[in-house]
């Protein structure tokens, strides 16, 4: 057995062999999706090429009818039921999001609120600057 005593240059090279191979396979990370962010499909294909050993033409990028129709016969029917509730709450949180107050419970009793405070006629609003508040009519 290998004895590293507290304080030693091999105990801080123990510590930090991980983090310095996490910090580069972050790093490489980092610049895939970056790539993939300004170059689009283009990045894809070089990665799926250089990571799968496939090479694709950008046609073949788009998930055709059939292969949707497929993927359905492939899973359950609850996991879909499932899935089209989870849109469905989205959806319905996000349309409840537009310019009013509003409040929603689920099922299980969850409750999400959003409140706009109601604006008054007259509001004083103060602005850097030499004048300290000026009014403004709503």
């Amino acid at each position: 057995m290998k004895i590293i005593h507290g304080g030693s240059k091999k105990l801080e090279g123990v510590y930090n062999r991980g983090f310095s191979r996490k910090k580069r396979l972050e790093e490489r990370v980092r610049k895939i999706i970056e790539d993939v962010r300004v170059l689009g499909d283009e990045a894809l294909l070089k990665y799926t090429k250089k990571f799968d050993g496939v090479k694709l033409q950008p046609r073949q990028l788009k998930v055709s009818e059939i292969e949707i129709s497929g993927a359905y016969q492939n899973i359950s029917p609850n996991f879909v039921s499932t899935l089209k509730v989870v849109i469905e709450n989205v959806n319905r949180f996000y349309r409840k999001t537009i310019k009013k107050s509003w409040k929603i419970r689920d099922a299980d009793g969850v409750v999400l609120v959003k409140t706009i405070p109601r604006l008054r006629r007259w509001e004083f609003i103060s602005l850097p600057g030499p004048r300290p508040w000026f009014q403004r009519s709503i």
